[in-house]
């Protein structure tokens, strides 16, 4: 079990973790590699997660509102409390009913599940999802991206779920790369730059893709959802699948897509209007309830920052995983371009 009051940083969010009474099995807290997240610099806390555990007390069906997240199929509703405006999160399969319960500004979030919810299902909801959820809710620009880095910078593959992000990050980890979020990134605004927040070291992949990666087919992991996911690494740098767990300056952003008619990567720069339009289809999660209209308008006006200062390309690939070497091999050509230039 882990320790009441374990802190780290995701998603540009100071998180203290108390689980309470809850039991998380170490092999599943193992794979999310928490020790290997970044650190807080400071003594603020974001935002308080506490594991309530298993409870018959959710298994009662709860109303819920038609709006639905594209991420995950979790739903919300907001409504208010004598302590300000609320939010209810919640993911119901076969497998389990997991609920998450945000109090106003999304500075605690309470966590429950019934007793027939795997934890790992818990974890990952609450870790690949959950957290990106609150960094958006309190104000930071998330976008539906796969993070890696290389030489000091980020480089993001923005995309729609299913395009391939996670792939193309996996491929470039496994040719020296290190990732630095799955799925969801954190960014906030340096000045004139704009910077990445460190996720969770962790990689979800789907096994087709799995075929072309030799490394992370090798390496332990755990299934949750649809994805298996892999542990990375920030405190061995000798380690084959690598995390960075710095904040980055931003370098380029890569809008994916895949085509069965390709053959070959083909990269163009993409103009502004355009670059802002894809990035406004693309914030996390795709749902846009959750987030306060101040914090919607704030952020639209900061896409239009951000394009001028990162190089923005279009990235069409392959939609064959036979083809993902040298799809891999186009794409480090590029991105070792635009880094020098």
């Amino acid at each position: 079990m882990l320790s009441d009051g374990l802190l780290f940083s995701a998603f540009g969010l100071n998180v203290r973790l108390d689980c309470g009474a809850a039991i998380l099995p170490p092999p599943v807290l193992d794979c999310f590699r928490l020790a290997d997240c970044s650190r807080p610099d400071t003594a603020d806390v974001d935002l308080v997660v506490h594991l309530l555990g298993a409870s018959r007390r959710n298994g009662q069906k709860i109303e819920l509102t038609h709006h639905v997240s594209a991420d995950k199929a979790i739903r919300f509703h907001s409504f208010d409390t004598a302590d300000g405006r609320s939010q209810r999160f919640a993911s119901e399969t076969s497998r389990g009913r997991v609920e998450f319960f945000f109090g106003e500004g999304a500075r605690e979030m309470w966590v429950s599940w019934t007793e027939e919810a795997p934890a790992d299902e818990v974890l990952s909801l609450l870790f690949n999802s959950m957290l990106a959820w609150a960094a958006r809710i309190s104000g930071r620009i998330c976008l539906h991206a796969s993070v890696v880095a290389r030489d000091g910078h980020a480089i993001a593959f923005v995309a729609p779920s299913g395009s391939g992000k996670s792939t193309i990050a996996a491929c470039l980890i496994e040719r020296g790369y290190a990732g630095m979020s799955d799925d969801a990134a954190a960014l906030t605004r340096d000045g004139e730059r704009f910077c990445v927040n460190p996720g969770l070291p962790q990689l979800g992949l789907r096994h087709p893709s799995l075929e072309a990666l030799p490394r992370f087919r090798a390496a332990p992991s755990i299934e949750t959802d649809d994805k298996r996911r892999y542990a990375l690494m920030a405190s061995d740098p000798s380690h084959q699948l690598r995390f960075q767990n710095r904040v980055l300056p931003l370098a380029t952003i890569y809008f994916l897509r895949r085509a069965a008619s390709c053959d070959v990567p083909e990269v163009r720069p993409s103009k502004a209007p355009d670059a802002i339009a894809i990035l406004m289809r693309n914030f996390y999660p795709a749902s846009k309830r959750p987030t306060k209209i101040a914090n919607a308008a704030r952020q639209a006006a900061d896409l239009s920052s951000l394009v001028k200062s990162v190089r923005c390309r279009h990235l069409l690939i392959p939609d064959d995983v036979a083809k993902l070497p040298s799809t891999a091999d186009g794409i480090v050509e590029d991105i070792t371009n635009q880094l020098a230039g």
